[in-house]
């Protein structure tokens, strides 16, 4: 069988032998009480083996006969190259044309000059991307909404507000000397009613007994921090707790004998019942 071969417009002569196919892989699986059953995985290149002599000198004179040294220096640059080749193969029977790589090759000397060679060939493919659109598929329910974003200014903040009033005197919408906040004076923070400190200008916790904070214009308490509304003029009553009303000295003694006479009425009614039990026992 006479056959030419072209690698990379290198041409082999003297082939003797060409083994050459593609196979795939089979993974068996054991499936629970059914035996094994075969996965088929992807097919592997072609792979081509071509077995010739080559001599130094063309002595059977060879057609497209090259020395065998200029052929292996060939071969030694196509190993050093990543770019494919053309793969021409042709025989009696079949031919063909492709893509390939030398992936490698083996010479065992059997006489001077004249070599057995082993070449490898692998088929070559281009890699290639394959693209696709997602389809839009409509997300249930509602996107969250971006939360706002607060600015504080040190113009605003109450804190700075409650120092303005103090440099400057500043009185209530009721005519008093009392501080008055402008804005929120209270929150409640996990169910603590907080309360702005002036000093520090933080809130703190604060529970009170006489209603937090009232309205300045109608001195009414404030018993839902809830309500309080910013601009509008509170007065800090938290700060300074109601005291219970003192009686005067007159008031504590005029209570006191009353209570000592009562205390004697009712000895006295108490000792005339027993005398008179006790006489009526006699008799």
């Amino acid at each position: 069988m006479t056959y030419y071969i072209n690698l990379g417009g290198i041409i082999i002569y003297g082939v003797q032998n060409v083994d050459d196919g593609k196979d795939r892989e089979i993974t068996a699986y054991d499936g629970i009480g059914q035996g094994n059953f075969p996965v088929p995985e992807s097919p592997k290149l072609h792979t081509w083996t071509i077995e010739c002599e080559m001599t130094e000198k063309n002595t059977d004179n060879l057609p497209n006969w090259s020395a065998a040294s200029k052929v292996f220096t060939a071969f030694d640059v196509l190993l050093a190259t990543k770019d494919p080749s053309r793969f021409i193969f042709v025989s009696d029977n079949r031919s063909e044309s492709m893509s390939g790589y030398l992936t490698g090759y083996s010479k065992k000397e059997k006489y001077p000059g004249t070599y057995d060679v082993t070449i490898r060939v692998t088929e070559y493919k281009a890699a290639g991307v394959k693209t696709t659109d997602v389809p839009y598929i409509k997300r249930p329910g509602k996107a969250p909404a971006v939360p706002k974003t607060v600015v504080f200014n040190s113009k605003t903040t109450p804190y700075s507000k409650t120092q303005n009033d103090k440099k400057s005197g500043g009185t209530s919408d009721s005519g008093s000397k009392a501080p008055v906040f402008q804005g929120p004076q209270s929150m409640v923070i996990g169910g603590v009613l907080n309360v702005l400190d002036t000093k520090t200008g933080k809130y703190v916790a604060k529970k009170t007994a006489w209603g937090g904070v009232s309205d300045a214009k109608t001195g009414e308490p404030v018993t839902n921090p809830a309500t309080i509304k910013d601009k509008h003029a509170y007065s800090n009553s938290y700060l300074s707790p109601q005291k219970k009303p003192t009686e005067n000295s007159g008031t504590w003694v005029k209570n006191t004998f009353s209570a000592i006479g009562n205390a004697f009425k009712k000895w006295a009614a108490e000792e005339g019942k027993r005398a008179r039990n006790y006489k009526g026992g006699i008799s």
